[in-house]
């Protein structure tokens, strides 16, 4: 699923996958309605793309996919869905954290690490918590986020060493940071070969 959260991920995605995808959603798959509604959200292949994902994300949710309500959720929060409700945002990350929602977790984190959406700043929380996360075993999703809690904290050269595992385990959305985290350009140069947005963009 995580393949879906990124824009980088889905550049990964073949044609001919995504049109299984399609083909899914349309007899009412709850998993593939939600990668459909990520991949309307960061392409924009259809008209209207983001009243058609919201109603695919609704279907999913509706379907148990955890990650569905974590992307409602993030939409609420940025006021992509109107109307603007906070209380409803936090309620439907609530729930996408409560069913183990990985994208859901993480963007909590985030709030908590830069005291976003009305979040109080908890660095600590937010480093027991991956620390906790990384207790159960190797991934690469959790070393990018541990190396943006030690650049929030100032520690740069730390920071490098997880962005590196990130990236080698996979994670091509840590490369911009790891980027940011070196200093130099080499770096923007394999991110954008991996097709990761923010370096080609940089690049």
């Amino acid at each position: 699923m995580r393949k879906f959260y990124t824009l980088a991920g889905i550049l990964s995605v073949s044609e001919e996958e995504k049109e299984s995808i399609r083909q899914q959603a349309m007899e009412g798959d709850p998993v593939a309605c939600y990668k459909l509604a990520e991949i309307h959200l960061h392409l924009h292949e259809c008209e209207d793309y983001v009243a058609s994902a919201q109603e695919l994300l609704q279907k999913a949710s509706e379907g148990g996919v955890a990650d569905a309500d974590a992307t409602m959720a993030i939409m609420m929060f940025r006021g992509e869905i109107e109307p603007f409700d906070p209380v409803a945002a936090a309620k439907r990350l609530e729930k996408a954290i409560n069913n183990r929602s990985d994208r859901g977790i993480a963007f909590q984190l985030r709030n908590l690490l830069y005291g976003r959406y009305g979040y109080e700043q908890n660095i600590v929380l937010v480093r027991q918590t991956l620390d906790q996360l990384l207790s159960q075993g190797e991934d690469p999703y959790w070393y990018a986020l541990m190396g943006d809690v030690l650049m929030a904290e100032g520690k740069i050269v730390e920071s490098q060493q997880w962005y590196e595992k990130a990236v080698a385990g996979g994670e091509n959305s840590a490369y911009a940071d790891l980027a940011v985290a070196r200093g130099i350009n080499d770096t923007l140069v394999e991110g954008n070969d991996a097709m990761d947005p923010m370096c080609m963009y940089y690049f």
